[in-house]
Protein backbone atom coordinates (compact mmCIF):
# COMPACT_ATOMS: atom_id res chain seq x y z
CA UNK A 1 0.00 0.00 0.00
CA UNK A 2 2.92 2.16 -0.55
CA UNK A 3 1.61 3.79 -3.42
CA UNK A 4 -2.04 3.14 -3.18
CA UNK A 5 -4.73 5.59 -2.85
CA UNK A 6 -6.52 5.40 0.66
CA UNK A 7 -9.79 3.18 0.81
CA UNK A 8 -9.17 2.54 -2.80
CA UNK A 9 -9.03 -1.13 -2.52
CA UNK A 10 -11.83 -2.77 -4.14
CA UNK A 11 -12.20 -6.86 -4.66
CA UNK A 12 -14.64 -8.57 -7.04
CA UNK A 13 -14.98 -12.35 -6.98
CA UNK A 14 -16.94 -13.41 -10.41
CA UNK A 15 -19.21 -16.44 -10.85
CA UNK A 16 -18.29 -19.52 -12.37
CA UNK A 17 -21.53 -19.68 -14.43
CA UNK A 18 -22.08 -19.29 -18.22
CA UNK A 19 -18.11 -19.30 -18.71
CA UNK A 20 -17.01 -20.76 -22.11
CA UNK A 21 -15.25 -24.19 -22.23
CA UNK A 22 -14.50 -23.89 -25.55
CA UNK A 23 -13.78 -21.32 -29.02
CA UNK A 24 -15.27 -21.03 -32.36
CA UNK A 25 -12.93 -18.79 -34.01
CA UNK A 26 -13.01 -17.10 -37.88
CA UNK A 27 -10.05 -16.34 -39.38
CA UNK A 28 -8.64 -16.14 -43.32
CA UNK A 29 -6.19 -18.87 -43.67
CA UNK A 30 -3.30 -18.32 -45.50
CA UNK A 31 -2.23 -21.77 -46.34
CA UNK A 32 -5.29 -22.04 -48.17
CA UNK A 33 -5.76 -18.99 -50.36
CA UNK A 34 -7.08 -16.85 -47.08
CA UNK A 35 -10.41 -18.29 -47.41
CA UNK A 36 -12.29 -18.04 -44.21
CA UNK A 37 -12.55 -20.66 -41.88
CA UNK A 38 -13.21 -21.65 -38.35
CA UNK A 39 -11.23 -23.42 -36.13
CA UNK A 40 -12.90 -24.76 -32.72
CA UNK A 41 -10.64 -25.07 -29.52
CA UNK A 42 -11.54 -27.03 -26.76
CA UNK A 43 -10.43 -27.10 -23.21
CA UNK A 44 -10.48 -30.20 -21.42
CA UNK A 45 -10.04 -28.86 -17.70
CA UNK A 46 -13.31 -27.19 -18.17
CA UNK A 47 -16.38 -28.43 -17.02
CA UNK A 48 -19.14 -29.99 -19.50
CA UNK A 49 -21.41 -27.61 -18.80
CA UNK A 50 -19.73 -24.59 -19.81
CA UNK A 51 -21.06 -23.07 -23.17
CA UNK A 52 -18.83 -21.62 -26.39
CA UNK A 53 -17.47 -18.65 -27.18
CA UNK A 54 -17.09 -16.93 -30.38
CA UNK A 55 -13.81 -14.83 -31.55
CA UNK A 56 -13.45 -12.66 -34.75
CA UNK A 57 -9.93 -13.09 -35.83
CA UNK A 58 -9.09 -9.85 -37.52
CA UNK A 59 -5.77 -9.78 -39.29
CA UNK A 60 -4.59 -13.20 -37.91
CA UNK A 61 -4.15 -15.86 -40.65
CA UNK A 62 -2.05 -18.59 -39.15
CA UNK A 63 -3.38 -21.30 -38.00
CA UNK A 64 -0.75 -22.03 -35.16
CA UNK A 65 -1.83 -18.16 -34.38
CA UNK A 66 -5.11 -18.81 -33.96
CA UNK A 67 -4.99 -21.71 -31.73
CA UNK A 68 -2.57 -19.95 -29.28
CA UNK A 69 -5.30 -16.98 -29.18
CA UNK A 70 -7.80 -19.40 -28.02
CA UNK A 71 -5.63 -21.19 -25.86
CA UNK A 72 -5.18 -17.82 -23.98
CA UNK A 73 -8.80 -17.28 -23.84
CA UNK A 74 -9.97 -20.55 -22.30
CA UNK A 75 -6.64 -20.15 -19.36
CA UNK A 76 -8.22 -17.09 -18.86
CA UNK A 77 -11.80 -17.81 -18.36
CA UNK A 78 -10.96 -20.90 -16.79
CA UNK A 79 -8.54 -18.93 -14.26
CA UNK A 80 -9.84 -15.45 -13.69
CA UNK A 81 -11.83 -15.66 -10.72
CA UNK A 82 -11.31 -12.09 -9.06
CA UNK A 83 -10.96 -8.65 -10.37
CA UNK A 84 -9.28 -6.09 -7.84
CA UNK A 85 -9.17 -2.10 -8.51
CA UNK A 86 -6.96 0.49 -6.83
CA UNK A 87 -5.98 4.26 -7.22
CA UNK A 88 -2.11 4.68 -7.51
CA UNK A 89 0.61 7.23 -7.63
CA UNK A 90 1.52 7.92 -11.25
CA UNK A 91 5.36 6.77 -9.64
CA UNK A 92 3.29 3.35 -9.48
CA UNK A 93 2.50 3.21 -12.89
CA UNK A 94 5.60 1.48 -14.59
CA UNK A 95 3.33 -1.16 -16.33
CA UNK A 96 1.14 -2.09 -19.49
CA UNK A 97 -1.77 -4.19 -20.36
CA UNK A 98 -1.13 -8.04 -19.40
CA UNK A 99 1.90 -7.54 -17.07
CA UNK A 100 2.02 -9.29 -13.34
CA UNK A 101 2.37 -7.18 -10.77
CA UNK A 102 3.18 -7.97 -7.35
CA UNK A 103 0.33 -6.20 -4.82
CA UNK A 104 0.23 -5.88 -1.59
CA UNK A 105 -2.69 -4.85 0.81
CA UNK A 106 -3.49 -5.28 4.53
CA UNK A 107 -7.76 -5.96 3.60
CA UNK A 108 -6.99 -9.50 1.77
CA UNK A 109 -4.16 -10.02 4.56
CA UNK A 110 -1.80 -10.11 0.81
CA UNK A 111 1.33 -9.50 3.64
CA UNK A 112 1.50 -7.56 6.61
CA UNK A 113 2.17 -3.88 5.80
CA UNK A 114 3.54 -1.81 3.35
CA UNK A 115 5.26 1.39 2.80
CA UNK A 116 8.16 3.66 2.82
CA UNK A 117 11.86 3.28 3.42
CA UNK A 118 12.83 5.93 6.21
CA UNK A 119 16.76 5.04 6.08
CA UNK A 120 18.81 1.86 5.40
CA UNK A 121 22.24 0.38 5.63
CA UNK A 122 23.67 -2.63 4.07
CA UNK A 123 22.35 -5.02 6.16
CA UNK A 124 19.48 -2.90 8.05
CA UNK A 125 16.52 -0.96 7.02
CA UNK A 126 14.09 1.27 8.72
CA UNK A 127 10.36 1.64 7.64
CA UNK A 128 8.10 4.14 8.54
CA UNK A 129 5.50 2.33 10.91
CA UNK A 130 6.94 -0.24 13.21
CA UNK A 131 5.69 -4.31 12.38
CA UNK A 132 5.13 -6.59 14.68
CA UNK A 133 6.57 -10.17 14.58
CA UNK A 134 6.54 -13.75 15.89
CA UNK A 135 9.58 -15.22 16.93
CA UNK A 136 8.56 -18.61 15.73
CA UNK A 137 7.69 -17.15 12.41
CA UNK A 138 9.71 -16.33 9.11
CA UNK A 139 9.20 -13.22 7.51
CA UNK A 140 10.70 -11.13 4.47
CA UNK A 141 10.73 -7.92 2.49
CA UNK A 142 10.19 -6.80 -1.05
CA UNK A 143 11.62 -3.30 -2.16
CA UNK A 144 11.59 -1.52 -4.88
CA UNK A 145 14.42 0.46 -5.75
CA UNK A 146 14.94 3.60 -7.29
CA UNK A 147 15.84 2.24 -10.35
CA UNK A 148 12.92 0.21 -10.85
CA UNK A 149 15.10 -3.46 -9.45
CA UNK A 150 13.13 -5.39 -7.06
CA UNK A 151 14.89 -7.05 -4.44
CA UNK A 152 13.71 -9.31 -1.56
CA UNK A 153 15.26 -10.27 1.71
CA UNK A 154 14.51 -12.43 4.51
CA UNK A 155 14.49 -10.66 7.98
CA UNK A 156 16.90 -11.99 10.88
CA UNK A 157 14.29 -12.20 13.74
CA UNK A 158 13.46 -14.82 16.24
CA UNK A 159 11.98 -13.17 19.12
CA UNK A 160 8.48 -11.22 19.52
CA UNK A 161 9.31 -8.01 18.71
CA UNK A 162 7.55 -4.78 17.52
CA UNK A 163 9.79 -2.79 15.49
CA UNK A 164 10.30 -0.41 13.06
CA UNK A 165 13.99 -1.28 12.16
CA UNK A 166 14.67 -4.67 10.68
CA UNK A 167 17.65 -6.61 9.99
CA UNK A 168 18.09 -9.14 6.68
CA UNK A 169 19.87 -11.77 6.37
CA UNK A 170 21.87 -11.32 3.22
CA UNK A 171 23.33 -7.55 2.82
CA UNK A 172 22.20 -5.63 0.04
CA UNK A 173 24.15 -5.45 -2.90
CA UNK A 174 22.47 -2.06 -3.20
CA UNK A 175 21.13 -0.20 -0.40
CA UNK A 176 17.58 1.05 -0.79
CA UNK A 177 16.96 4.80 -1.11
CA UNK A 178 14.98 7.19 1.20
CA UNK A 179 11.02 6.76 0.38
CA UNK A 180 11.72 3.16 -1.74
CA UNK A 181 8.74 1.39 -1.49
CA UNK A 182 8.59 -1.89 0.55
CA UNK A 183 5.86 -4.77 1.17
CA UNK A 184 7.01 -6.52 4.38
CA UNK A 185 5.17 -10.24 5.87
CA UNK A 186 5.04 -13.79 6.32
CA UNK A 187 8.15 -15.16 3.71
CA UNK A 188 5.32 -17.05 1.46
CA UNK A 189 2.73 -14.20 1.86
CA UNK A 190 4.58 -10.51 1.31
CA UNK A 191 2.51 -9.86 -2.13
CA UNK A 192 -0.01 -11.48 -4.05
CA UNK A 193 0.77 -11.47 -8.18
CA UNK A 194 -2.20 -9.87 -10.27
CA UNK A 195 -1.96 -9.59 -14.03
CA UNK A 196 -3.10 -5.88 -15.66
CA UNK A 197 -6.15 -5.98 -17.25
CA UNK A 198 -7.13 -1.95 -17.79
CA UNK A 199 -5.72 0.70 -16.69
CA UNK A 200 -8.52 4.04 -16.39
CA UNK A 201 -6.93 7.47 -15.76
Amino acid sequence: VGNTGIDSFEETFLSMDGRAGSVDADFLNQDNNYLREKMTVVNPDAPANWGTASIPMQGVTKHSEVWRHCRYYLNTTLNLKRFVTVKMDVDAIVFTLGDVVNLQHEVPEWGITGGRIVSSTINSITLDSPVSMIGSKSYAIMIRLLSGVVVSRSINNNIDVTTSVLSVTVPFESVPSDYDIFAFGEATKVVKPMRITGIDP
